[in-house]
């Protein structure tokens, strides 16, 4: 996986839900930017929203929360990092079923402190 920090576009928010807002604002305007028709703005949004809650529930009291975009030929794929205290790290099974349904990767893991969820999606139709 990619880091954020080597992502096109990044956004750093306080570990809080008031703030997943701006994680689904990001990333469907970014959709929007690459020519992803409506319907897939609407996947990868809701795709964020469960990345970035399962972030927030996990990450380090005081920490935050980094969202990357990385776009490549007409592709998207958000990365979200933030450090945890835990060391296995997954979704509950509803929110992974969505994401799964919604998305063409996703990946979950914990290492050495950092939490790292990766998803991607295919290229718009041109």
């Amino acid at each position: 996986m990619t880091r954020v920090e080597e992502a096109q576009v990044t956004l750093t928010i306080p570990a809080d839900a008031s703030y997943v807002r701006l994680v689904r604002l990001l990333v469907a305007s970014s959709a929007s930017d690459l020519g992803y028709v409506y319907e897939a703005v609407e996947d990868l949004r809701i795709a964020a929203d469960e990345a970035a809650n399962l972030a927030i529930s996990l990450c380090r009291e005081g920490g935050a929360i980094r969202v990357g975009i990385f776009g490549d030929d007409g592709a998207i794929a958000v990365g979200i990092e933030c450090p945890t205290d835990h060391d296995h790290a997954e979704f509950d099974p509803l929110a992974w079923q969505i994401v799964a349904a919604l998305t063409t990767a996703c990946t979950v893991s914990s290492f050495e402190g950092e939490l790292r969820i990766f998803f991607q999606y295919p290229p718009a139709s041109k």
